[in-house]
């Protein structure tokens, strides 16, 4: 998976998740089935960022509602 710009969105939104494939990394209109939003709640570990300090509650807002509006390319 890349985070690279340009490169992060295809490789995030409707992917399949590699270390648990019953999930989806970015689901569109559904933050609570997104592997990325369970990992940076620590809903499923290890938390997300590893090895770092959390992401705020707001940070994580944004997060959600960006998902939960769709996941755009914006």
């Amino acid at each position: 998976m890349s985070l690279q710009a340009g490169k992060a969105y295809a490789d995030i939104v409707n992917q399949q998740c590699v270390t648990d494939p019953s999930y989806v990394r970015v689901k569109p209109f559904d933050a609570d089935s997104s592997y990325l939003y369970l990992k940076i709640t620590g809903l499923a570990t290890p938390r997300m960022p590893l090895n770092r300090t959390p992401l705020d509650t707001a940070q994580i807002a944004t997060i959600k509602m960006w998902i939960n509006q769709g996941a755009k390319n914006n």
